[in-house]
């Protein structure tokens, strides 16, 4: 909300005076941390970290960062310095080459994540629990729905891009579309993140006496243990 409101005054600023002001510099800074962090979550969620799976290699978390970096630097130097034609296509070499590893970085882990919910969802039914009344179904249905969200948002974020580098577009209406589609992401994010307590410990299956018995995560890792080759087949 701060990046929000610096930029606000920034293109009110610009647009009664070409004198320059401090909230450049604060909105570069400001605008790097924002997409930096963004783009950072958005890998790490398409992973499927805090929402599939709880832990994740601090390996994963510097590559998601690496990403990040290489697909939001060259964008942000376009978009807020001046360049001759030679600097800025390689600005857009280097930014076109960080959106594809990006994408396809994104769309590979959820696809992997995607596969280790099904072999889980599997597991289960073949351990005779009904998939659909297990905590993990409901978090298999947060993944696809924020996967898809994360999807929708890149695809916007580089139209946006090719648009701005293209055609002459007003810096308000391109901010528009940046603050629209990262609050409608965000928003989508909170509300489905409420997920209760009481759902992230276990599995849950409902019998014929309406009486609920819980199944922790250690207890269905323990329902099969040729795991590995289950998943596969899925």
């Amino acid at each position: 909300f701060l990046y929000v409101i610096i930029d606000t005054m920034k293109l009110y600023h610009d647009n009664v005076s070409d004198d320059p002001t401090p909230l450049s510099t604060v909105f570069i800074v400001l605008r790097c941390l924002h997409e930096l962090l963004l783009l950072t979550a958005m890998m790490l969620a398409a992973k499927g970290w805090c929402i599939i799976i709880e832990t994740i290699e601090i390996k994963e978390i510097i590559l998601s960062f690496f990403y990040a970096v290489l697909f939001s630097f060259p964008i942000i130097i376009l978009d807020t310095q001046v360049l001759n034609v030679y600097l800025q296509l390689t600005m857009f070499m280097i930014g076109f080459g960080g959106c594809f590893l990006y994408y396809n970085v994104l769309i590979t882990s959820i696809a992997e994540a995607n596969s280790v919910v099904s072999a889980h969802l599997l597991i289960i039914s073949q351990s005779g629990i009904d998939p659909e009344t297990t905590p993990i179904q409901k978090k298999f249905h947060i993944f696809n729905t924020i996967s898809n969200s994360v999807v929708l948002y890149f695809s916007i974020m580089m139209f946006r891009t090719v648009l701005y580098e293209l055609i002459h577009i007003p810096d308000y209406i391109m901010t528009i579309i940046y603050d629209l589609a990262t609050f409608a992401l965000l928003t989508v994010v909170a509300w489905l993140f409420k997920l209760k307590k009481s759902l992230r410990n276990g599995y849950m299956m409902v019998g014929e006496n309406a009486e609920s018995v819980e199944f922790t995560l250690d207890d269905i890792e323990k329902l099969n243990e040729d795991r590995d080759e289950i998943q596969k087949g899925a």
